[in-house]
Protein backbone atom coordinates (compact mmCIF):
# COMPACT_ATOMS: atom_id res chain seq x y z
CA UNK A 1 0.00 0.00 0.00
CA UNK A 2 1.25 3.48 -0.83
CA UNK A 3 0.29 6.19 1.67
CA UNK A 4 0.48 9.90 0.89
CA UNK A 5 0.73 12.35 3.76
CA UNK A 6 0.99 15.93 2.58
CA UNK A 7 3.64 15.86 -0.11
CA UNK A 8 5.49 12.73 1.04
CA UNK A 9 4.88 9.05 0.33
CA UNK A 10 5.34 5.99 2.50
CA UNK A 11 5.18 2.37 1.40
CA UNK A 12 3.40 0.05 3.88
CA UNK A 13 3.95 -3.71 3.62
CA UNK A 14 1.41 -5.54 5.78
CA UNK A 15 2.10 -9.25 6.00
CA UNK A 16 0.46 -11.94 8.14
CA UNK A 17 2.74 -12.69 11.09
CA UNK A 18 3.31 -16.31 9.97
CA UNK A 19 4.30 -15.25 6.45
CA UNK A 20 6.92 -12.59 7.16
CA UNK A 21 7.55 -9.22 8.79
CA UNK A 22 5.39 -6.16 8.16
CA UNK A 23 7.26 -2.91 7.57
CA UNK A 24 6.91 0.78 6.80
CA UNK A 25 9.35 2.17 4.24
CA UNK A 26 9.90 5.90 3.74
CA UNK A 27 10.13 6.85 0.06
CA UNK A 28 12.46 9.58 -1.15
CA UNK A 29 11.13 13.06 -1.92
CA UNK A 30 11.86 12.59 -5.64
CA UNK A 31 9.23 9.81 -5.91
CA UNK A 32 6.11 10.43 -7.99
CA UNK A 33 3.59 7.66 -8.65
CA UNK A 34 2.88 6.75 -12.25
CA UNK A 35 0.01 8.61 -13.87
CA UNK A 36 -3.04 6.84 -15.18
CA UNK A 37 -3.00 6.25 -18.93
CA UNK A 38 -6.76 5.90 -19.24
CA UNK A 39 -7.87 9.08 -17.46
CA UNK A 40 -8.77 7.41 -14.16
CA UNK A 41 -7.11 7.11 -10.78
CA UNK A 42 -8.00 5.21 -7.64
CA UNK A 43 -8.25 6.58 -4.13
CA UNK A 44 -8.26 4.27 -1.14
CA UNK A 45 -9.50 5.22 2.31
CA UNK A 46 -8.71 3.15 5.41
CA UNK A 47 -11.11 3.04 8.34
CA UNK A 48 -11.95 1.07 11.46
CA UNK A 49 -15.66 0.41 11.92
CA UNK A 50 -17.64 -1.01 14.81
CA UNK A 51 -19.01 -4.39 13.75
CA UNK A 52 -21.19 -5.78 16.51
CA UNK A 53 -18.82 -4.61 19.24
CA UNK A 54 -15.67 -5.71 17.39
CA UNK A 55 -13.35 -3.45 15.40
CA UNK A 56 -13.43 -4.17 11.68
CA UNK A 57 -10.62 -2.78 9.50
CA UNK A 58 -11.78 -1.81 6.02
CA UNK A 59 -10.33 -0.30 2.87
CA UNK A 60 -12.66 1.61 0.54
CA UNK A 61 -11.41 1.81 -3.06
CA UNK A 62 -12.92 4.45 -5.34
CA UNK A 63 -12.22 5.00 -9.02
CA UNK A 64 -11.99 8.71 -9.83
CA UNK A 65 -12.12 10.28 -13.29
CA UNK A 66 -9.25 12.68 -14.02
CA UNK A 67 -11.12 14.09 -17.02
CA UNK A 68 -12.95 17.42 -16.76
CA UNK A 69 -16.70 17.04 -16.28
CA UNK A 70 -18.70 17.01 -19.50
CA UNK A 71 -15.85 15.53 -21.57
Amino acid sequence: MLVRTGGTYTHVDYVQDRCGPSEVVQIGTDFAPAGSADGYAMTITAAVLDHGGADLSVLVAETVSLRPQGV
